[in-house]
């Protein structure tokens, strides 16, 4: 079966991201209008943010590439961006109380955002040696870091030993994103090389 092209087209998901945002201010209009909080309305206020940051999230796995690794991780990214959405419904609206439940849908949100953000890091290799190893260490680190979160969630790891390792890395993927960003947007780089 095939989906309609406007699907995975990134105006689709700027657009819901727009909307979303847009259904968040008139929530929040709504709210100082009447000066009143309700449980509902900040309900409806963080299920339109939810669903903003499912489009974004979904915006920016249009960016995965269609090749190598992120040929396995685009049609991964958005589906797990929406079970993270779907399990944050159900914990939010139907007031989900269950520690293994809240670590489902924590695991899943993470999955959603490393998959997106190491695809996105390989998306940015341009063939050149210097961005392509910024790219690699960056999309390295960053698939390493989901995993590390994901089992540290369902593990319940507290151990530093654990965590001590988890920010050195996350040190090292921010480290190679700006150096990928400061190679990709050296001024006069590509009229001196």
């Amino acid at each position: 079966m095939k989906l309609p092209a406007w699907l995975g087209h990134p105006y689709t998901h700027a657009a819901g991201v727009l909307l979303a945002l847009m259904a968040a201010v008139a929530v929040v209009a709504f709210m100082v209008g009447t000066l009143e909080y309700t449980k509902t309305r900040g309900k409806l206020l963080l299920t339109a943010l939810l669903v903003g940051g499912f489009f974004l999230t979904t915006l920016g796995g249009t960016a995965i590439p269609r090749s190598g690794l992120g040929r396995r991780l685009r049609p991964v990214a958005p589906v797990m961006a929406l079970a993270a959405l779907l399990l944050l419904m159900v914990g939010l609206w139907a007031g989900a109380d269950s520690d293994g439940f809240w670590k489902a849908a924590a695991c899943a949100t993470v999955l959603s955002l490393g998959f997106v953000i190491t695809g996105f890091a390989l998306a940015r290799a341009s063939g050149e040696r210097v961005t392509d190893l910024f790219a690699t260490t960056s999309a390295s680190s960053s698939l390493f870091l989901t995993l590390m979160g994901v089992l540290g969630i369902t593990l319940e790891i507290k151990a530093a030993f654990y965590w001590w390792p988890f920010g050195l890395l996350f040190l090292c993927w921010l480290a190679s994103t700006v150096g990928m960003a400061v190679v990709r947007l050296w001024p006069g780089r590509k009229a001196s090389g």
